[in-house]
């Protein structure tokens, strides 16, 4: 309980003093960073996302959140033991994913975990991508509503950043 209302407090506050980037078009753009729970890579959307942007020439590192055990997921991951009461970083893999500077950061999760949103206003990203959801508004300079049945949110994604042309 102490730990969830420190990390958002500084959550909020790392939106706050985030300042605008200059963004770039989809097809300039080199890093893109995905960040998602262990139960979204369940169904296989996060694999087939990465080879999707790396098909496209992306450089494309990934970092997931999971609650219990690792499980079966063979990319990198992270649990709410890496991360303080206070919102430090124990774990040097995590470090390195948030140290990295990104040219669009996608956010494609529901689960509305408060060290996803930590980790996710950490981020030095040009542009942050992620699901439509109106208590998130603060997080994103692009949010995508996906409801249609049979599309995923991934497929979404791709789809609109690769209209962003500047």
């Amino acid at each position: 309980m102490i730990k969830s209302t420190i990390i958002k407090f500084r959550t909020k506050r790392n939106l706050k003093k985030r300042t605008g980037h200059e963004m770039v078009s989809f097809s300039s753009s080199q890093r893109v960073a995905v960040l998602y729970s262990n139960e979204l890579n369940q169904s296989g959307e996060i694999e087939q996302l990465v080879k999707l942007l790396r098909k496209e020439g992306k450089e494309v590192s990934t970092m997931a959140f999971c609650d219990e055990k690792k499980g079966e997921l063979n990319l990198p991951y992270f649990n709410a033991n890496d991360i303080s009461l206070t919102g430090d970083i124990h774990k040097s893999e995590l470090s390195f994913f948030i140290d990295q500077k990104y040219d669009f950061a996608i956010y494609l999760d529901e689960s509305m975990s408060y060290l996803l949103d930590y980790l996710y206003s950490l981020l030095d990203a040009k542009c942050r991508v992620g699901n439509y959801t109106l208590k998130r508004t603060e997080m994103f300079e692009l949010m995508i509503l996906c409801n249609k049945q049979g599309v995923k949110l991934g497929d979404e994604v791709l789809r609109y950043l690769k209209q962003i042309s500047l």
